[in-house]
């Protein structure tokens, strides 16, 4: 274990130079609510090349030794092996876990959707990898539990990564979270999953447990959003997908998408676990379809390029799939987001306004989201997708969070904040504004019909420019 002195240094904009354990930093490659990812060299053999170094952003972070464990037990060549891990004694910070694996070129399967407008042929290409990637993974007797875009990567010849085993478990592994549902995106979940919560939401210790077919359905809504840039409907999956090609040979107005896809993706969304098959049936399945597609399958599904490029900036105005140039707003955002929740403080103790008349939305479930830390190789967080468009005299109101934001004020181990002002909400400590929701127009987060923003510890002033 490595002792670094000197002053300290915020694991989530480490300056390029830092020594972890055996590596030094060259720069940031991404950053997540659980970790950041750096690119990084061996310190003292730079020569050998470039390497993930992933991170974590709070001590005892257990995640990532269940990462760790897994990349061990799982042996495939679309899931980057483990290279060394660790624990870093971080100057303020206290230790940190980190993993160090190959580093691997390419872009987020949604970002690499939208610039590539891929063809049928490509997409059950990926879809045969990542479910020969999930069958090794199951082979094991481990499970990944956050199948998505955002864990997923696409290399320069096309070929697929699966990436972020932080919410994964393998058999008789130890639990870490007591929640009705296991961690994963609520976006992903299961009919079987979203059924258990639905019955069980109220029955104390009552816990879902995921399964195979949890991964294949995950990989099932990954695939409708690459041809679509949208979830599928929960109640009809892709059934709406599945009619319109078979009635018209084109998936909408503007989407052409060979049968032989539309089948496979109607099997992984298939409401029955059984449905699905394994992770081994779906890949022989996807190279059977890759070998008896036509040639419609080698037509971009989105049309011509620039259709689709105009078809996918009309969508991001609207709020759908994220782009690489949203996850670098977001990230200049990140570094603004304390000043953000301190100005809007200030503004409601000078102004005490009061807002009447609209009943409060319900909240949402309490499923765990996106329990993961960022993906090797991948851009930042990005916000899951709405398909709704909010009219113009129409409030924006986010819902809070179910996790805290980095550098956010945590409650002590009795559970309290430090002001009675503050309130303890998802891990986090919050300030409620003296309003309700309408009143929650970017200035903050919804729960439970009020208003509230985040409480950050004051700022100290930089030691050095981030990279």
């Amino acid at each position: 274990m490595e002792l670094t002195r000197g002053p300290e240094l915020n694991p989530a904009a480490l300056p390029s130079g830092t020594k972890v354990g055996a590596w030094r930093v060259v720069s940031l490659r991404s950053r997540g609510t659980y970790g950041a990812v750096y690119r990084a060299v061996s310190a003292g053999a730079e020569e050998s090349g470039h390497v993930a170094l992933k991170l974590a952003l709070h001590p005892r972070d257990l995640r990532f030794a269940r990462e760790a464990e897994l990349l061990l037990r799982v042996r495939h060549p679309c899931v980057p092996a483990l290279l060394d891990q660790g624990v870093w004694r971080s100057p303020g910070r206290g230790l940190l876990a980190y993993l160090v694996m190959p580093w691997v070129e390419g872009a987020p399967l949604y970002a690499w959707a939208t610039a590539h407008n891929p063809t049928s042929r490509e997409v059950l290409r990926l879809i045969a990898q990542l479910a020969q990637a999930l069958d090794a993974t199951h082979q094991a007797g481990c499970l990944h539990r956050d199948v998505k875009g955002d864990n997923l990567l696409v290399g320069p010849e096309g070929q697929a990564f699966l990436l972020d085993f932080g919410s994964g478990t393998w058999s008789g592994a130890p639990r870490l979270t007591d929640d009705l549902l296991p961690p994963g995106t609520p976006e992903y979940r299961s009919p079987e999953a979203l059924r258990f919560q639905a019955r069980f939401r109220d029955t104390p210790g009552a816990r879902y447990v995921a399964g195979a077919a949890d991964d294949l359905y995950a990989l099932g809504v990954t695939a409708h959003r690459v041809l679509t840039g949208q979830y599928p409907s929960p109640e009809v999956a892709s059934r709406t997908l599945v009619k319109r090609s078979r009635a018209t040979g084109q998936v909408g107005a503007a989407l052409r998408v060979a049968p032989e896809l539309v089948e496979l993706i109607d099997r992984l969304l298939a409401e029955t676990p059984e449905a699905r098959g394994s992770a081994r049936e779906v890949a022989e399945a996807a190279e059977a379809a890759l070998k008896g597609a036509g040639p419609e399958a080698d037509v971009p599904v989105r049309g011509s390029a620039r259709g689709s490029a105009e078809a996918v900036e009309e969508r991001e105005r609207g709020g759908n799939a994220p782009t690489q140039e949203r996850a670098r707003i977001q990230e200049h955002a990140w570094k603004w987001l304390p000043w953000i929740a301190m100005a809007a403080m200030g503004l409601h103790l000078i102004l005490k306004t009061r807002w009447e008349g609209v009943e409060a939305r319900a909240t949402q479930p309490e499923a765990a989201q996106d329990d993961s830390v960022v993906a090797l190789g991948s851009t930042a967080v990005a916000t899951p997708a709405s398909s709704a468009k909010p009219s113009r005299r129409e409030p924006i109101m986010l819902d809070l969070p179910r996790e805290p934001f980095p550098g956010q004020r945590r409650p002590d181990a009795n559970g309290r904040c430090y002001s009675k002002l503050q309130v303890a909400i998802n891990g986090g400590c919050w300030l409620a504004l003296d309003a309700d929701t309408t009143a929650c127009n970017g200035d903050g987060y919804v729960y439970k019909g009020k208003c509230y923003v985040p409480v950050f510890p004051p700022i100290r002033a930089p030691t050095s420019d981030p990279p």
